[in-house]
């Protein structure tokens, strides 16, 4: 047919239109699909595996018939009989286990007598902690209390000798002057032992003794004032100085003492003197000022000394007295604390013990590993056995048992009753294990129960072995890098960490991590998924 121009012109705007049209939807297309390329999905972390499902697969065979066995001595309670149809878990044997009952009943009665004898021994302890604690405590107080005794005895003491000490030198001062006054009546050994108590008082000889005193003294520019002054003027004077002025003012009284007794006999010469006149009068009134104060200085300087030697004495007796007490509170709260310990390990040892007898008691409940038939009995109700003595015949019933081999790195998660699936339901449990590897895999037994299957029949399916130590950790596969070094994960922050790979299945890898972080992972086949 033939086309016009008008005609072709239409067709030709119409192709342009299309063409548009397909250009627009490519690149809407290429545009949803860059957004889809780019899109961010949720992050992955590392998820520790409680279980690694392992695949396995092997042939059912028929289970084979199972006898049944004491595990412990005791009188049979309950027994099934010949015939009976059983479901996994029904109680076909009961013993009675009179003597595992009695040890039990007895630990138990021992737990308790033990834990109220460790109790009461730890409650003693720490009565004996409290009263230590109390004790160094009252020592410590005994002996401040004392030591402020002690230094306010000696405090009193030493006041009173300082004003002993201060009456003995103005005394001094006076009876130098009357010896000055009374030259005539003294010898000249009299007189010299007069300048050495002048010496002594002052401290060297003064001015006015080269021409006599001219008139009485009030001692103001003696040394042995001024340093008594000093002494008197500080309230925490050190005993050692009082006690030494003390002394040295004994020396001044006894020069003069002496001084007087020189001139004893010329001044109570009745040629020279009366009795009971003015000069024997004074005389006799100046020398028993002096011997008055010698009395009370000595007096006065044993009793600062006593004071200072028993305050010494007690103080290292209170020193003493505090140290074996806190030795002795020391002592009391280790033993408190060794009391609970052991209260602890004791309380420890009898619940084992109790727990072990239970154990040893649950062995009396046999049930039924697996549906089946009561084949045949071999004991009677009330019959005594012992542990190994054959109790009846169980044969099952639409129970098989398949055997897999499972690689010897997972030898050590296999264990007893973990569950056997296939397409996520449960069929069956391990029942056992071969107890050594063969060819580098463990042989394992597990037991299959259902209507539906039939011996000879190939099961394939996943073994859940759990994951005991906690340490393996599931990941997606473009989640696992690979270099010269062997596998490894890289996190978003691009610190990565070495893995062992202990299971492949396929899109999932189950791994050890060298070490675990709480970040997220970055893809192995580009960017962050």
């Amino acid at each position: 047919m033939k086309i016009s121009n008008k005609q072709a012109r239409v067709l030709g705007a119409g192709a342009v239109t299309l063409a548009l049209f397909s250009i627009l939807y490519v690149f809407i297309g290429n545009k949803d699909e860059e957004v889809r390329v780019t899109k961010v999905q949720d992050e992955v972390y590392l998820e520790k595996a409680d279980t690694i499902p392992v695949r396995v697969s092997g042939v059912l065979t028929a289970a084979d018939t199972m006898v049944v066995y004491a595990e412990t001595s005791g009188n049979v309670n309950h027994i099934a009989r010949e015939g009976d149809t059983v479901g996994v878990g029904t109680l076909i044997a009961q013993l009675d286990a009179p003597v595992t009952q009695a040890q039990l009943s007895l630990s138990n009665a021992q737990s308790a007598l033990t834990s109220s004898q460790q109790q009461l021994a730890l409650e003693t302890a720490n009565m004996q902690r409290i009263a230590q604690d109390s004790a160094y405590e009252s020592a410590t107080s005994i002996a401040t209390l004392r030591s402020v005794g002690n230094e306010s005895q000696v405090r009193i003491t030493r006041t009173q000798l300082l004003a002993g000490i201060e009456q003995s030198l103005l005394t001094s001062v006076r009876a130098l002057d009357y010896i000055d006054t009374n030259r005539r009546l003294f010898t000249s050994d009299g007189m010299d032992e007069y300048k050495l108590a002048v010496e002594a008082l002052y401290g060297s000889n003064p001015n006015f003794l080269r021409s006599g005193m001219l008139s009485a003294s009030t001692g103001d520019d003696s040394e042995l004032l001024e340093r008594l002054h000093t002494l008197q003027g500080n309230d925490e004077a050190d005993v050692a100085a009082v006690l030494l002025l003390a002394t040295d003012t004994n020396v001044v009284l006894n020069r003069i003492h002496n001084a007087l007794m020189t001139g004893e006999e010329d001044a109570l010469d009745e040629r020279e003197t009366q009795v009971g006149g003015d000069v024997y009068e004074s005389y006799m009134a100046m020398r028993s000022a002096i011997v008055n104060a010698k009395t009370n200085l000595s007096s006065y300087k044993l009793a600062l000394q006593a004071a200072q030697d028993a305050a010494q004495q007690d103080s290292v007796v209170q020193v003493t007295n505090t140290k074996v007490t806190d030795a002795s509170a020391a002592l009391a709260r280790s033993a408190a604390e060794l009391q609970a310990s052991i209260d602890e390990q004791a309380q420890s040892v009898a619940r084992s013990n109790s727990e072990v007898l239970r154990a040893q008691l649950s062995l009396a409940y046999t049930q039924a590993p697996f549906a089946g038939v009561v084949s045949k009995v071999y004991v009677e109700d009330g019959e005594y056995v012992t542990p190994g003595t054959p109790l009846l015949e169980l044969r099952g019933t639409g129970v098989y048992e398949v055997a897999v081999t499972v690689p010897a790195e997972f030898a050590s998660y296999v264990a007893k009753g973990q569950p056997f699936t296939i397409d996520g339901a449960t069929i069956g449990y391990v029942d056992r294990f071969a107890p050594v590897l063969q060819n580098g895999a463990l042989e394992v037994f597990l037991v299959v129960g259902g209507d539906s299957y039939r011996s000879g029949e190939v099961l394939a399916g996943t073994l859940e072995l759990a994951s005991t130590n906690g340490d393996v950790y599931s990941i997606g596969r473009e989640y696992v890098h690979f270099s010269s070094t062997g596998p490894y994960v890289r996190f978003t922050d691009n610190e990565s960490t070495s893995v062992a790979v202990v299971y492949d299945r396929g899109d999932t890898l189950y791994v050890k991590p060298v070490q675990v972080r709480e970040t997220a992972l970055l893809s192995a086949v580009g960017g962050t998924l």
